[in-house]
């Protein structure tokens, strides 16, 4: 399966709609171009000036991560899946600093409203030591991208323009996944 195809794929089950016809060995990129408008992935939005924190309550806006592939992940520590999601996420920053790629950023956002040594015991307790701590105690940024529940990743381009949105978990540290990251990143989309 190609990489458009894999993303297809994703995209599709994360909407929980069949894939069968669309992705069937017979599919041509008519039909794939038909699924990108459908679900807008080729609508480009520019990121908005939402301020969340770093683990020092330090203000963070996106566009300080010019210039780099933005894996922007929307998290809760009470949701399993989220939890689940964000092990992957450690694991993929592990094996992009493994791969020396320091253009992607990963950023995930708790929603959380615990105290930051809570929020740190927790990454520790999870053994999420690859990922930096960032919280969106008043919801700006969830708000900004119209989050209603977490887990949600959205990917964000070299020029701050968002161009994909996955509203369920996936296992990110996927040998397919980082081959389709790594390959749209270098792309451009």
């Amino acid at each position: 399966m190609n990489k458009l195809a894999l993303f297809i794929s994703i995209l599709l089950f994360s909407t929980n709609i069949s894939s069968a016809n669309v992705l069937s060995s017979g599919a041509n990129q008519h039909n794939i171009k038909k699924i990108l408008v459908k679900y807008n992935l080729k609508t480009i939005k520019k990121i908005g000036d939402s301020k969340f924190f770093n683990d020092k309550a330090k203000e963070v806006y996106l566009k300080e991560f010019n210039n780099k592939f933005i894996i922007l992940n929307f998290w809760a520590n009470w949701c399993i899946e989220c939890v689940n999601e964000l092990k992957s996420l450690n694991n993929l920053q592990k094996e992009l600093d493994k791969l020396k790629i320091t253009d992607i950023e990963i950023v995930s956002v708790s929603d959380n409203t615990l105290d930051f040594e809570k929020l740190k015991n927790f990454y520790q307790t999870h053994k999420i030591n690859n990922l930096k701590i960032y919280f969106d105690l008043s919801k700006n940024l969830m708000n900004e991208f119209k989050v209603n529940s977490p887990p949600t990743t959205i990917f964000i381009d070299k020029e701050g323009k968002i161009f994909a949105r996955f509203n369920n978990a996936y296992n990110w540290r996927e040998p397919s996944m980082i081959d389709y990251i790594l390959d749209i990143k270098d792309n451009n989309h």
